[in-house]
């Protein structure tokens, strides 16, 4: 089984509204899915390149759950929000794969 990891790096254009529409409710499905929050957090201690209004990391035991959650109806539903609400050109959003691939074997 292999970790999935959820990277959001968010630049809003309508704060309130993806607070309130997305930021509310995501939690539920990601919960419902197996994923945990591992940060939600607006500050940055360094940073090189563009910078971003609220970054997101979170976890899921197996990647597959996260790639189900991603396609379920209810992520679907919020989903919207998030897209509608924030800079899509100037953040990004990812489902990476855990583990290191750099490493040595």
């Amino acid at each position: 089984m292999t970790k999935g990891v959820i990277i959001g790096l968010i630049k809003f254009t309508h704060k309130a509204a993806f607070m309130n529409d997305f930021a509310a409710k995501v939690p539920n499905v990601i919960a419902k899915y197996g994923g945990k929050f591992v940060l939600r957090q607006p500050k940055t201690h360094y940073s090189e390149g563009q910078t971003y209004d609220l970054h997101v990391v979170s976890e899921f035991e197996d990647i597959e759950d996260a790639k189900k959650m991603l396609n379920s109806e209810e992520w679907n539903a919020v989903n919207e929000h998030r897209r509608k609400n924030s800079d899509l050109e100037s953040g990004s959003f990812m489902l990476l794969e855990g583990g290191d691939a750099l490493a040595p074997n």
